[in-house]
Formats: structure tokens, C-alpha cells, sequence
């Protein structure tokens, strides 16, 4: 399934009622906010990659697969930031939240089988995460809407991760030369 507003909305509704349930503290809230985030982005990010590969000399033949998808990618998001109380400024703590995101981004595993990619493919996202502000000061708090807006933030982060550089790796008795495997795009 693709990365969807709508659908992370719903996943972080599902964690936030469990956090109103549990009577759960700050500490505990970001737990259940990176909980939301693995569950979500493991769940429903797809990665597609472009394939060059050949088989070795003397043959040289072209592997016919040209591209490929996967969907078996594990996020592991951790929201400690360390050092912040209630007191911390929010600049600080959204800026500390972003460092995090954007940890948890780089260090997902993508699990490309049958192509084993050597080192393994990677997301590369290149600067922390800015947050918005995901709702107006200028009238009554809507979670719904604050939602909404903090899922398009991050899905358009994580689709804007795509690693430009190649991959080399294997195929069967397909080896890659160059450029390998290239990824495409996040969905």
C-alpha cells in the first residue's frame, strides 16, 4: 500500500488513543509516537529500483530484469530526545525530533532479495527533518487537522529519501557492473 496521509492519520489516532488509555507521560508518548512510525512507514513503504547486471565475461549476457520493487523495508524510529523537559522551547524540541526522524530514515533496513546488494541499499536523507507548524495558533486546537498536516510532513520526508547513489550486488549468476542498482523512488 502506498504512503498515504489518511493512513498514517489513522495509525497515529490508533497510538494516541492508546496513550489516553494508558495515562501515559511525555516519555511515554514519544514511545507511542515512534511505535505509530514504525508500524506505519514498515508497513506501507514500497522502494522501486533501476537494474543493470550481467553475467560474467566471456558470456556477458544482460540479465533480463531491468527493475525491481520491494516492500520489506523496517524502520526502528526511537523519540528519546534526551535532555528536553517541559521547559525545553519548542524550536529546540522540533528541531531535536527532526535530528531523530531523520536517523530513524537513514537506518531502515531494505531487504532487496533475490538482488543482494552489497553494501545494502540505504535511504539517504541529507539534512534533519523541519517541522511546521501543524496547526494555527489563530483559532481552536482540531487534532484531526494537526495530524494531517504532521503525516504530510513526514511522508514527504521520507519519499524525498531516495539515495542517488548505485548499488552494486548480484542477481543469481548475474553480476553488477555499473551502475547496479539505482533507486528510483519511495512510495
Amino acid at each position: 500500500m502506498p504512503l498515504t496521509p489518511n493512513g498514517l492519520v489513522d495509525t497515529l489516532s490508533k497510538y494516541q488513543k492508546k496513550l489516553a488509555d494508558d495515562g501515559a507521560d511525555a516519555t511515554e508518548g514519544l514511545k507511542y509516537l515512534a511505535d505509530a512510525c514504525n508500524e506505519y512507514f514498515s508497513d506501507n513503504t514500497t522502494v522501486s529500483f533501476s537494474w543493470v547486471a550481467l553475467m560474467p565475461p566471456p558470456a556477458s549476457t544482460p540479465d533480463p530484469v531491468t527493475s525491481f520493487t520491494t516492500s520489506d523495508v523496517t524502520f526502528n524510529f526511537s523519540f528519546v530526545m534526551p535532555g528536553h523537559s517541559v521547559d525545553t522551547p519548542l524550536p529546540v524540541m522540533k528541531a531535536g525530533f527532526g535530528m531523530e526522524f531523520m536517523a530513524g530514515v537513514n537506518t531502515a533496513l531494505i531487504s532487496t532479495s533475490p538482488q543482494v546488494l552489497t553494501p545494502p541499499a540505504m535511504f539517504l536523507a541529507p539534512a534533519p527533518l523541519v517541522l511546521e507548524n501543524t496547526f494555527p495558533y489563530d483559532r481552536e486546537f482540531d487534532i484531526e487537522e494537526s495530524n494531517l498536516s504532521l503525516a504530510n510532513q513526514l511522508i514527504n520526508y521520507v519519499k524525498s529519501a531516495v539515495n542517488p547513489i548505485p548499488f552494486p550486488g548480484i542477481n543469481g549468476s548475474f553480476t553488477v557492473p555499473s551502475p547496479g542498482a539505482t533507486m528510483l523512488s519511495i512510495s
